[in-house]
């Protein structure tokens, strides 16, 4: 894929047409999930595509926009009921308005900061049991 897009999103999960076309005809992708995002923007109406989508996972739509993109087939990028996040002249990012709306969070879980909190604490535990020989000796530690 020569779409830079995915790679500047770092490690969020993409999914990207994987349609080949050739001579305007269009050859299936392999992907089982873009095939039942194809089939979500099959659906008739906006409301029930993002709702379709929603029920896949997915929660931002990315559009490229421009010259490079004008003879793309509409069944690829459908009106969707979206808010606007960015709008540009080669791109175009939206939130999909989905019932169970999906809270971005920044910075770890709590179960990801008791985690962390342990790990901490066991190599603090470990720092202080290396020292305590040498304070129980009355050692003090070598400098340099």
């Amino acid at each position: 894929m020569l779409d830079p897009l995915p790679r500047a999103l770092g490690g969020v999960p993409v999914v990207a047409s994987d349609e080949l076309v050739v001579g305007g005809r269009g050859v299936a992708g392999e992907s089982p999930l873009t095939a039942q995002v194809l089939s979500a923007l099959a659906r008739p109406t906006p409301a029930e595509r993002s709702a379709a989508l929603c029920g896949l996972g997915i929660t931002h739509v990315a559009r490229a926009r421009g010259a490079d993109v004008d003879g793309a087939p509409e069944r690829l990028a459908p009106a969707l009921g979206e808010s606007s996040l960015l709008t540009s002249p080669d791109l175009e990012v939206g939130a999909l308005t989905c019932a169970d709306t999906v809270v971005a969070r920044v910075g770890p879980s709590r179960g990801e900061t008791v985690l962390l909190a342990l790990a901490w604490s066991a190599f603090a535990g470990c720092l202080a049991a290396g020292l305590a020989p040498r304070r129980a000796r009355g050692t003090p530690p070598r400098r340099g």
